[in-house]
């Protein structure tokens, strides 16, 4: 019973690498932290969401939400085209940057991320109304990268590294065979160097020096600076 409090309170990672016998490969998580009901082989944009996510396999960002049901956001420049065929790896990398960066905004003002379908303007005038803070669509997703940007800076701190931004092998490696989703597997050797290329981060996950200048991170360039 003690073994098994220790089990469960250090969540499937940790209990697989106490078990062994090969128990590891059935510890589907992400950077330790398991997914909730949302398999990434249901559409292309979760499995990047997982494996890029500074916590692990969550589905904060609600790319879920705009890709199964097709949402189109014109103000963030989230196509028809993005979200038409949810096992298309085309434009999902960008598609992954946007909502990460506008859903951190969401949990940063308390906001419902169901809310991600309504029309951005509303929520900009709503956040005026309630702080008196004006915001563009274009300040908003920049302070939203700040966040992410942040994020991925403190992870790097104790040490993650690009084989940390993955996926575990029974989703990568393992097909569904049956409902709406049979046959996909996400194709994240295809996404994952399009995503750094879009974010300005390096081969390796880690963020620019003169990305983070860009959007306002001096410090942070300095203290990365003097990491390397």
């Amino acid at each position: 019973m003690r073994d098994s409090v220790i089990y469960s309170a250090g969540g499937v990672e940790r209990a697989s690498k106490q078990i062994g016998q090969g128990s590891e490969r059935f510890a589907v998580h992400v950077k330790g932290l398991e997914p909730a009901m949302h398999d990434p082989r249901a559409c292309a944009s979760m499995g990047l969401v997982y494996a890029t996510n500074p916590n692990g396999a969550t589905h904060w960002p609600a790319c879920n939400v705009v890709e199964l049901k097709k949402v189109t956001i014109n103000e963030l420049g989230i196509t028809s085209e993005q979200v038409s065929d949810r096992f298309s790896e085309k434009g999902k990398p960008l598609l992954v940057k946007t909502m990460q960066d506008y859903v951190t905004m969401f949990n940063s003002i308390k906001l419902c991320r169901f809310l991600v379908r309504v029309d951005p303007g509303n929520i900009l005038k709503w956040l005026h109304m309630v702080t008196g803070i004006g915001h563009s669509v274009e300040s908003f997703l920049l302070a939203g990268e700040r966040i992410t940007n942040l994020k991925k800076l403190i992870n790097i701190r104790p040490g993650l590294t690009r084989e940390d931004d993955n996926l575990p092998e029974r989703i990568t490696g393992e097909k569904r065979k049956t409902g709406g989703a049979p046959e996909y597997v996400p194709n994240l050797e295809q996404m994952l160097p399009e995503y750094y290329r879009i974010r300005n981060w390096d081969d390796n996950g880690i963020p620019l020096k003169s990305a983070i200048v860009r959007i306002g991170l001096q410090e942070e360039a300095k203290n990365l600076s003097a990491q390397r």
